[in-house]
């Protein structure tokens, strides 16, 4: 198990759409990926983010949008620990697979209150954090294939 965490800097007035990250498994082994955390360290538009959300692109049987502030947010440490994705080896193979993605892409998606924004008050810095778990060939963690 491997954790990684990604430096996030939200800013409101942009007009552009939020950046899309990727997550790539060049392992020989498939993988899960779980959110573990989401700490907000600052910024003056945290009073204004009602709600954030990480929403993956890759086909999985999963949860396709992961919570990570569900109201006001505050700056603290969210504990998250929800499966993202479970992505194939290096070379495609997941369970009886020889073709499944070995890549996820993900954007975040949410609500703000445009009241509370004002033109020096639009950014929020964050840190993301990822927890990865090689996976058995058919997809499963150790865990899982003691218990079926």
């Amino acid at each position: 198990m491997s954790y990684r965490d990604i430096d996030v800097l939200f800013s409101f007035y942009e007009k552009k759409q939020t950046e899309n990250y990727q997550i790539i498994n060049k392992s020989d082994r498939p993988v899960k990926v779980d959110v573990d955390t989401y700490e907000i360290s600052g910024g003056k538009g945290v009073p204004a983010l009602t709600q954030l959300n990480l929403k993956r692109t890759t086909e999985y049987e999963g949860n396709e949008i992961v919570p990570l502030v569900a109201t006001k947010a505050e700056v603290q440490k969210y504990t998250i620990n929800q499966e993202l994705v479970r992505l194939a080896n290096n070379e495609g193979e997941f369970a009886d697979k020889t073709d499944a993605d070995r890549a996820t892409n993900f954007e975040s998606t949410g609500t703000m209150d445009k009241d509370a924004l004002s033109e020096k008050q639009n950014y929020v810095e964050s840190k993301l954090s990822f927890k990865f778990t090689a996976l058995r060939m058919d997809g499963k963690t150790v865990e899982e294939a003691k218990t079926n």
